[in-house]
């Protein structure tokens, strides 16, 4: 781990004084150049009836098995526990966020990943503290579907997977590149341990996500609320990181 975070901070600041001394140029993606902020241009779904279903299997089995548990792990979990869980995923996602911002030319993130990446390793005990947060670097979520939108890559026809939730083709093979090449969790030998770490991951994030559950019921469709929402969304973070 530690040969790992010496890795991660060489790239970190060779990025940083490629930003500081200017010789870093920056793009604007092709995606967001031919946006044009006053017309609405709906979601392409060719598979709508497909996805509906799934959409709808998927919204019985998280009111059944996902949203229990998440509602007990809030009501019995202290924040500070919370909190540091949420961490330590995070911290698993910097290398993600370093390769695939380098990739896209984003030199600052790439930078700021590798920083907290570090810190959060050391520091922060592998990252169940965010001390990088504290000092002014927030987390920035930059995956492998957002690479593909700065190169120009289109969100392509939009898809539900079962369990997995809403998605489109070019995140679906950005989150296939991750899971073959920096999905972390994997690499955590014992396979009892793996399933652990991945399990609470999975709790972790269905319970930062119950805020919205409220919400979406309350749609008069929830399915076209959820397909929209996921689009805007993942513009904004492409066009905007």
């Amino acid at each position: 781990m530690i040969g790992h975070a010496r890795y991660f901070l060489s790239v970190a600041v060779v990025s940083l004084i490629w930003v500081i001394t200017g010789c870093a140029t920056f793009y604007t993606p092709a995606a967001c150049t031919a946006l044009d902020p006053e017309q609405y241009i709906e979601t392409h779904d060719p598979f709508e009836s497909v996805n509906r279903a799934v959409f709808n299997f998927n919204l019985k089995s998280d009111k059944a098995i996902y949203q229990p548990i998440a509602r007990a792990y809030k009501k019995f979990t202290p924040d500070p526990v919370e909190s540091s869980v949420s961490s330590f995923y995070k911290n698993l996602k910097e290398p993600r966020n370093m390769i695939s911002s380098l990739l896209s030319g984003r030199l600052g993130i790439t930078a700021q990943s590798g920083v907290r990446f570090t810190m959060n390793t050391t520091f922060g005990l592998f990252g169940i503290f965010d001390v990088a947060d504290r000092t002014g670097m927030p987390y920035k979520d930059h995956d492998f579907g957002h690479m593909f939108g700065y190169w120009g890559f289109g969100d392509g026809p939009y898809i539900v997977w079962p369990f997995a939730g809403p998605s489109n083709l070019r995140d679906s093979v950005g989150s296939a590149t991750h899971m073959h090449f920096t999905y972390v969790e994997k690499r955590i030998k014992k396979s009892e341990n793996q399933l652990f770490v991945q399990a609470v991951s999975v709790i972790d994030t269905r319970a930062r996500l119950l805020p919205l559950t409220d919400l979406l019921e309350q749609q008069p469709d929830a399915y076209l609320f959820a397909r929209e929402s996921y689009r805007q969304s993942r513009l904004n973070t492409v066009c905007n990181p």
